[in-house]
């Protein structure tokens, strides 16, 4: 009696890329934030809360979180989110 092996390899490769591959999104939250001031040009020393809008490089950002202190705005925008409006207030 002769004994053969199937090669499974290929298809287990092309499973395995095609899982890979599979690009699983979350649907975006919208958030409401109420301006609460306006602050002016951003500055790297001053703490920012929730609400607060500063400008930087010609745009308005609004912070999204308390405590932002240091953070670039156009760096994250977890923390502090471009204005859709053209340019400053």
């Amino acid at each position: 009696m002769t004994t053969r092996t199937i090669g499974f390899a290929p298809l287990r490769a092309t499973l395995l890329a095609a899982f890979l591959s599979l690009t699983i999104s979350v649907p975006a939250t919208a958030v409401t934030v109420p301006i609460t001031n306006f602050r002016g040009a951003w500055v790297s020393t001053a703490t920012y809360g929730v609400g607060a809008v500063a400008t930087y490089s010609g745009a308005s950002y609004i912070s999204l979180v308390n405590g932002n202190t240091g953070i670039l705005p156009s760096s994250v925008t977890v923390t502090l989110t471009a204005d859709s409006s053209s340019g400053p207030y």
